[in-house]
């Protein structure tokens, strides 16, 4: 469907023009570069490996096997330097254990150690203590990275955690809003941070083969936050992130849907609109609406507001003044001190954005063979 009435897309031509991108972040040390101006990143390497995995480039993951899994252990003993308990930790040893996963060396006595001490005596607590039934901004990671390390330590060393995973599934459950998230007070309207928190939280669920939640009534929801270009985010031009929590719930197991049409019609535009926005190098940006600013894209931002449509309105609005902001002129974030350019080529946007057109060419055509999906729960995650 997706492939063959919408558009001629060549899997084989696509990947091509991927590896060129990602070759080029490589350096002679084997370390990896966010994007082709930025420094090296130890999360960028993370990124890199789930990359290659997924579009198949076993050669090159086989010739830098021993070099990364080397470079991994040390990354994370660096890291753990700092605070164990932020999310930048908990993100890089979560990327970390799957990353070895890929490279088939899962046990690791150091990252076993790490899960270890970051595993809460009580879940309810820590659960609290970060507000994931408030759905507090990055408790939705938090609360995965936990789940994560749990079922790492019972997959790889037989510890038997079944009572936390039991709490952590239940206490989700209580805590859920008749949106099928978790929020801090009863919104009479949908909001994007719904889905782009609790997300998270949903690949536990499918993991864990949990079907307690609303699933058609959130697939409504979050298709009626869809922009004219396809896009699902607050921010004008998508983002890679956005885009692909929103994808990942369009494209959730439904068999007895009544709203399949709705669906395929969604998910093939945003499907063409990420074809389309592939940049000539073969990588992917954050977003082309946001910056340089000029009239174009400032009335872009403008209709971007859609005023009429009530759900997600507020996060819109912030985001516009936000978006024109000399501070926010550049994207940062913790994956390494460096100012990336809104329109720039990285690997985490790569990434992303490949990885919603896998779900989507999967949902469409149930062949597996074209992509590789992890076998273990996290981001790339695709279902038993």
């Amino acid at each position: 469907y997706f492939l063959s009435l919408s558009m001629d897309f060549n899997r084989e031509t696509f990947k091509v023009r991927v590896n060129k991108f990602l070759k080029q972040l490589i350096d002679k040390e084997d370390d990896v570069h966010l994007s082709l101006n930025s420094g090296k990143s130890d999360f960028a390497l993370c990124f890199l490996i789930h990359t290659l995995f997924l579009i198949g480039n076993t050669e090159i993951l086989k010739s830098k096997r021993l070099v990364w899994i080397n470079k991994l252990e040390q990354n994370i003993i660096s890291a753990s330097t700092k605070n164990l308990n932020s999310k930048t930790f908990q993100q890089l040893l979560s990327l970390t254990i799957s990353c070895l996963i890929i490279l088939d060396n899962p046990k690791n006595l150091i990252i076993k150690n790490f899960c270890l001490k970051l595993i809460p005596k009580n879940i309810n607590t820590y659960l609290n203590k970060i507000g994931a039934d408030l759905g507090r901004p990055g408790s939705g990671n938090l609360s995965m990275f936990v789940a994560i390390f749990c079922i790492y330590l019972m997959k790889y060393y037989n510890i038997n955690l079944n009572d936390k995973i039991n709490s952590w599934v239940k206490f989700h459950k209580n805590s859920m809003n008749h949106y099928g998230f978790w929020s801090n007070k009863k919104y009479s309207n949908y909001r994007y941070s719904f889905f782009q928190n609790g997300f998270h939280q949903y690949e536990i669920f499918n993991y864990l083969n949990f079907h307690d939640f609303p699933l058609e009534n959130m697939q409504k929801n979050i298709l009626n936050l869809q922009d004219k270009y396809g896009h699902f985010s607050s921010i004008p031009g998508g983002t890679a992130c956005h885009d692909y929590d929103a994808i990942y719930f369009l494209t959730y197991k439904n068999k007895d849907t009544n709203i399949k049409n709705n669906l395929n019609i969604s998910l093939e535009k945003i499907a063409n609109r990420i074809l389309n926005i592939q940049h000539k190098d073969g990588g992917f940006a954050e977003s082309l609406f946001v910056r340089p600013l000029n009239l174009n894209k400032f009335l872009i931002q403008l209709d971007h507001i859609n005023i009429k449509n009530k759900d997600g309105r507020n996060e819109r609005i912030q985001r516009f003044f936000a978006n024109l902001r000399p501070k926010n002129s550049y994207i940062k974030n913790h994956w390494l001190d460096y100012k990336l350019d809104w329109n720039e080529t990285n690997i985490f946007n790569t990434w992303f954005k490949i990885l919603s057109l896998a779900k989507i060419d999967f949902y469409f055509n149930n062949e597996v063979k074209h992509w590789n999906f992890l076998n273990f729960p996290g981001i790339g995650y695709n279902g038993k």
